[in-house]
């Protein structure tokens, strides 16, 4: 029987990262002016909360998006009580809108 040494097992590891991360898309990200207007308008900390989780989308969409059924546009994160509704088109998540939850899909 042969034993697996450690340093195989992370070099098949570093493989597996550099494959997988070969095939990772990068989108960017870009504001409609409501959705501008709307990020301004947020309590500083609340502001801070959606811009990073804007800068999540830029890689792979990240963080709690949902596709929504019959609804434009068709995408929305959550960043607390806040939500961003966008879609993608080609490389590029055009966000449309930031509102509260209880306004969001109305």
């Amino acid at each position: 029987m042969r034993s697996h040494s450690p340093v195989g097992v992370a070099q098949l590891w570093i493989v597996r990262i550099d494959a997988w991360s070969a095939t990772l898309m990068k989108y960017r990200v870009e504001l409609k002016p409501k959705a501008e207007k709307d990020l301004k308008a947020l309590a500083s900390n609340d502001r801070g909360r959606v811009v990073e989780r804007l800068r999540w989308l830029e890689d792979e969409l990240k963080g709690d998006v949902k596709r929504l059924s019959n609804h434009f546009p068709e995408y929305r994160m959550r960043a607390g009580n806040w939500r961003v509704l966008f879609e993608v088109v080609d490389d590029r998540v055009v966000v449309y809108r930031i509102r509260h939850r209880r306004e969001a899909y109305r």
